[in-house]
């Protein structure tokens, strides 16, 4: 039992260093609002928007597999 407890409490850290990656990069948005730079014909604002929603997905799918995984954090 005591193992289990230890591992939601390394849970919680992970999450939450997982869930803060999701926000540092809308300080990336800051940098790159304009319409002219263009990647694949797409304006720079909204590629990056698309790959930051895909990237914030991934660590969403990946801290559902570790909670469930550890058992859930909530008992």
């Amino acid at each position: 039992m005591a193992s289990i407890a230890g591992g939601k409490k390394n849970a919680w850290k992970l999450y939450i260093i997982l869930l803060v990656l999701a926000y540092i990069p809308f300080l990336g948005l800051l940098l790159s609002n304009s319409a002219e730079p263009r990647i694949a014909g797409i304006p720079l604002v909204w590629f990056y928007s698309m790959v930051w929603v895909l990237f914030v997905f991934t660590l969403i799918v990946i801290v559902y597999f570790i909670d469930r995984k550890v058992g859930g954090i909530i008992e």
